[in-house]
């Protein structure tokens, strides 16, 4: 008997070659020489793939074993948004040409460049204005219009602040043939950065070979009027352009990590510019979000390069706005050299050379296995980067999304596709358990592609909120209090953030502090005004953290009659 285990057809370019692996099991008791035929067949023009599509195979172990290892029959193909094909395995019973079906199955081979046909359409905010209140989170909805296979496939929604490498959001989904959905992500309030104005935003859409951008803005309100300023130690830990060695009119752009020491509240947002030669070329204000190990930027405009040896210099809190305790880490210098382009004919070839043959543009994606991984006290994940088209560049990895409290490496961090890297991630003791969502980047400098990945930490560091006591009465003009208490006793030494919500109209709430590592307790203020709401409202306080923790009271508002009943209770006022 003869059967198949596997077939894989490899993501395609319109134009090049195609590789096809067929796996499977053969068995034959007796001592005879055996030969199988395997053809890739397409469904959609009723015949056999173009190419070298059929392939006879004599076989002479006589036992079972792998059908075919590295069957890769090559076809230039036309323009097209997948294949639909069949690995059909033939075994022969008695002339050269008799031939009998013994096994077959389907797959596919799917388009990776070409004509865009995946491709968001639509940004959507859900709401009545385009302004986002700060403190609150930020619903959106984005339109993906797809072709795919009829198979199920899946591709990734994020949302980025332009600029940061970090998502504020991201969802996956499946989907199959020509179609469109509608995908709902949210950004949770802490990831609205802490300064009133315009927002700039970008949300990707990707799956394996095909990358899509739209960029959209928003407008915060109820924040900051500026950088809020405080006392952090900004650090700049590494910097570096899309090109160290670049060729004049080559447009460059250039990557800064940033670290932060603070006791105060996240977010925290801050300047961030880079000179080259001594002139601004960007100037972003740039948003440090609770949990992160570091943050990482990526200038939005290209630099032409002009010919010659070039100082870059990054500068985080270029106008001072924080007390600083260590300004020597604020800057960051490299260079970098861009060599002279050489003398063009008329008709743009280099005088007494050939003709250029087209080149093809340049792509790859990134593989990573396992997708989910359970940490001990480290683990690993294999990483791929696979060449699809052009001639190999240098491709760096990172990891955005790290939360604080574990560390990570690649080994090697860069290479030239296609080539393997291994990811190991080491969490400290202080790190919570919790289920955490993390993205592998890998960039050559001007293409991003990604690869989510899920790291479980099933023990960890954890902290319990409380919230006393369990009710308070007030009337107009009383200040009343409520005490939350912090608490661990498994060393998690994060900052924990305080959010009140469910505080009722015309009453005035104080939280502090409002932020701080366990054990602590924060004293929580109300001022019932003249105007406040009558009846009883549940007040809600979340802890931030991987997995928030939610405690509630209740604030009963009486009318202010001397009997202290309440005359008018209009019910409960949920958050």
């Amino acid at each position: 008997w003869v059967v198949i285990d596997l077939v894989y057809g490899n993501p395609a370019s319109p134009g090049l070659d195609y590789n096809v692996e067929v796996r499977g099991r053969y068995f034959f008791p007796d001592e005879d020489d055996h030969e199988i035929r395997i053809e890739i067949f397409d469904l959609d023009t009723d015949s056999l793939a173009p190419g070298d599509s059929r392939h006879d195979i004599p076989i002479s172990e006589h036992s079972s074993g792998i059908l075919l290892e590295d069957f890769i029959p090559t076809a230039p193909m036309d323009e097209f948004r997948w294949l639909n094909l069949t690995a059909m395995v033939y075994q022969r019973t008695g002339p050269p040409l008799s031939f009998e079906l013994v096994d077959e199955m389907p797959f596919y081979v799917s388009r990776l460049t070409g004509p865009v046909d995946f491709s968001i359409i639509e940004i959507d905010h859900i709401g009545t204005a385009p302004e986002v209140e700060y403190g609150n989170p930020v619903d959106l909805g984005v339109r993906v219009n797809y072709v795919f296979p009829p198979e199920d496939t899946e591709f990734n929604i994020y949302i980025f602040q332009i600029g940061g490498l970090s998502p504020l959001a991201s969802e996956s989904s499946y989907g199959r043939g020509d179609d469109w959905q509608l995908i709902e992500l949210s950004i949770p309030p802490e990831r609205v950065p802490p300064r009133n104005g315009e927002w700039n935003l970008e949300a990707h859409a990707s799956t394996i070979g095909d990358y899509h951008t739209y960029r959209f803005d928003l407008n915060v309100i109820g924040a900051d009027e500026g950088i809020s300023g405080g006392s952090s130690d900004w650090m700049l830990l590494d910097g570096w352009p899309s090109n160290p060695i670049a060729i004049e009119g080559e447009a460059m752009l250039f990557w800064a990590v940033i670290g932060l020491e603070t006791t105060d509240d996240l977010p925290q947002q801050v300047w961030l510019i880079l000179e080259i030669d001594g002139v601004e070329i960007v100037r972003e204000a740039v948003t440090y979000l609770d949990g992160l190990v570091q943050l990482d930027f990526q200038s939005i405009s290209p630099w032409i390069a002009t010919p010659g040896s070039h100082m870059a210099v990054w500068t985080v809190d270029p106008d001072e706005d924080y007390v600083d305790p260590d300004r020597d880490n604020n800057q960051l210098e490299f260079t970098f050299e861009v060599a002279e382009a050489m003398p063009l004919s008329s008709d743009g070839i280099v005088p007494g050379e050939e003709p250029p043959e087209p080149e093809e543009e340049f792509n790859f994606y990134v593989t990573a296995d396992p997708t989910e991984g359970t940490l001990a006290s480290s683990e690993t994940y294999s990483v791929s980067v696979e060449l699809v088209s052009g001639e190999s560049q240098l491709v760096r990895l990172s990891l955005i999304g790290a939360p604080a409290g574990l560390s990570y490496s690649f080994n090697p961090s860069a290479g030239e596709p296609p080539y393997d890297s291994i990811l190991t991630v080491t969490g400290s003791d202080s790190l919570p358990a919790g289920t955490y969502s993390m993205i592998i980047n890998a960039t050559d400098g001007v293409r991003i592609r990604y690869k989510p990945i899920i790291l479980y930490v099933e023990e960890g560091a954890d902290y319990e909120l409380s919230i006393s006591p369990s009710s308070i009465r007030g009337k107009p003009g009383d200040i009343v209090e409520f005490t939350i208490s912090a608490t661990s006793d498994s060393g998690y030494d994060q900052l924990v953030n305080l959010v009140v919500s469910g505080v009722p109209g015309g009453v005035v709430g104080e939280l502090e502090p409002s932020a701080e590592e366990p054990d602590f307790q924060s004293i929580l203020s109300f001022y019932i005004g003249e105007d406040a709401v009558v009846g009883i409202h549940d007040i809600f306080v979340t802890g931030s953290g991987i997995e928030p923790r939610q405690v509630h009271s209740t604030l009963i508002v009486e009318d202010g009659v001397e009997d202290g009943t309440v005359r008018e209770d209009r019910g409960r006022n949920l958050s």
